[in-house]
């Protein structure tokens, strides 16, 4: 192999070992031990040992990927409360009849890939100063005390309308604390909408539908949402920033979901200055978080309502996906803010230049959650139950992870919307779906992801390698971002490979990786052999080693 080859095998076709000569006296290599098996929560455990064919000492080899550049100070809390998100996201996939055979309910626009047109609107929006009425979900319909939507599961509260933009309505509840948004704040939330996260989402994931057929989403600011948090619990195991909820599709009927508003709608948390609710929030905080909530649960309501007009009869998108587009869309947004093109590959100086509002809104999420799973890949991954999925940050972080490089290399035309627009019009969901949107066997798209979590812009990887990403110096960032009381930063843990003395074992979680590097520079040639947990050869029809020569 020269210096940036990389291979790829199976368990069977390594079963021999991994024979390194001895005439590479310099030579360091990457051994990458997969796992393709998905939809399971089998993990893999294998052993490592490398035998020394001329026995000689062995000394580690150096850390050749020490972080270079500054630190980005990542968020240290579960910020938009991702346990009670996947209940919500499990409610939808178990407790509301399944999407599909709606296709006469309308949508906003044409094909706005680009410049989103308004379709036909056929009710006006409710006029600023006027009342709405809005079913909210209780804590009780929420984390599944009650049915949520059953009578008991919601409540019905009264909401004014603050502000009506081409896309948004913005509406505030009547029982907001005092000293929350002014009618400028409503103003910019509604603007923001309708000139970046509208035209971003719609053009990285398709229209929304139009259900209420007014041409507008409802942006409610309601105590409701905070009420979905224990009262001081805020700053200790997160909170509920906002979501949407794939109830109000149908309509609001026992054979639909009688919490249902029949109608788009963001719930957002509302400005508590005083902890009226049980938890404080500044007006400025709850403005800064709830910018990249709108974001992604933007992607929410598209791919839940595309499915739910589907004539198909199409399922919600499988969680571990629908997440990893909705973490896809804050980027995405945050990108077009920042004024990078989709194939701009951004740096992490770049984004320490940026407003830091911006960074924090739509960029350190993302990148802290991947962080939690390159530290530990050996406790979970990307393509994994709808627990995990939807509740883990670990996983969160995978599955944008995933999606990103995804949508980096697989799409048409070098358009990262081609590929992510195919995957929300489905009908497919999941592997399925991901495999058909991008053109080429799960294999291959593990085998390139789990690679280039390794190799993404090392100085040993040649320019354009599809061992890198294309939207971000990936490896650089994640590292380089600190979360919780982190004095350095740490990337993929990697075992070195010695000279027999010591077995090392690998926990792969499906769709996963455990890494490992050797070194030559002390000593002779070597063979280099993956086992069972026991010791014996392995032909696990999963398990796949991929060998990269870094040196």
């Amino acid at each position: 192999m020269n210096v940036g080859d990389v291979r790829t095998m199976t368990f069977s076709a390594a079963s021999g070992g991994l024979s390194i000569p001895a005439s590479l006296a310099t030579a360091q290599y990457a051994i990458i031990l997969g796992n393709t098996k998905v939809a399971s929560s089998d993990i893999g455990s294998y052993q490592v040992r490398g035998d020394w064919m001329q026995p000689a000492a062995q000394s580690a080899a150096s850390d050749i990927f020490a972080p270079t550049q500054s630190t980005l100070a990542g968020p240290v809390i579960n910020v938009r409360g991702e346990a009670s998100e996947a209940r919500l996201r499990q409610i939808e996939r178990t407790e509301l009849p399944r999407p599909g055979g709606h296709g006469g309910a309308t949508s906003i626009g044409a094909d706005a890939s680009v410049n989103p047109s308004l379709g036909a609107r056929l009710v006006n929006p409710p006029a600023v100063g006027s009342s709405v009425t809005f079913k909210v979900l209780t804590p009780a319909g929420f984390n599944g005390g009650q049915t949520p939507c059953s009578a008991s599961g919601f409540t019905t509260t009264t909401g004014t309308v603050k502000y009506v933009s081409q896309y948004a309505v913005v509406v505030s509840d009547v029982t907001s604390p005092s000293g929350g948004f002014t009618d400028g704040d409503f103003k910019s939330i509604g603007d923001e909408f309708d000139q970046l996260i509208y035209p971003t989402d719609v053009g990285y994931f398709g229209t929304p539908t139009d259900l209420d057929n007014n041409g507008h989403i409802y942006i409610y600011y309601t105590p409701a949402v905070n009420k979905l948090t224990p009262a001081g619990q805020a700053t200790i195991g997160g909170y509920v920033g906002g979501f949407f909820f794939a109830g109000d599709l149908y309509p609001p009927t026992s054979a639909g979901c009688l919490a249902s508003n029949h109608a788009e709608i963001f719930y957002l948390l509302s400005p508590d200055t005083r902890g009226q609710n049980g938890n404080t929030f500044t007006t400025a905080f709850v403005r800064q978080i709830t910018r990249g909530t709108v974001a992604h649960e933007f992607q929410h309501m598209i791919n839940s309502g595309n499915r739910y007009v589907s004539s198909t009869n199409a399922p919600f998108e499988a969680t571990w996906l629908d997440e990893g587009l909705a973490h896809f869309a804050e980027d995405a947004v945050g990108r077009v803010k920042a004024g990078f093109s989709d194939n701009t590959t951004v740096s992490s100086s770049d984004l320490l230049n940026l407003d830091s509002t911006v960074t924090s809104a739509f960029f350190l999420q993302n990148f802290a959650r991947s962080k939690y799973y390159v530290e530990r890949p050996d406790t979970t991954a990307a393509i994994v139950s709808h627990t995990k999925a939807a509740a883990n940050l670990a996983s969160r972080g995978a599955e944008w992870a995933l999606v990103r490089y995804v949508a980096d290399w697989f799409n048409k035309g070098g358009d990262p919307r081609t590929l992510t627009r195919a995957l929300v019009a489905g009908p497919d969901t999941g592997v399925v779906n991901l495999v058909k949107a991008a053109g080429v066997p799960l294999d291959t798209i593990l085998a390139r992801f789990l690679v280039t979590l390794y190799t993404d812009h090392q100085p040993y990887m040649a320019n354009g390698s599809p061992y890198s990403y294309k939207s971000y110096y990936l490896r650089d960032i994640v590292t380089g971002t600190l979360i919780g009381n982190e004095q350095s930063a740490g990337y993929l843990p990697t075992g070195q490979v010695g000279n027999g003395t010591t077995t090392l074992t690998a926990k792969v979680p499906p769709s996963s990786a455990a890494y490992f590097r050797t070194s030559l520079s002390t000593g002779g040639a070597r063979t280099i052999r993956i086992t069972d947990s026991s010791g014996n050869p392995t032909a696990d029809p999963n398990g796949r080693v991929y060998v990269v020569r870094v040196q």
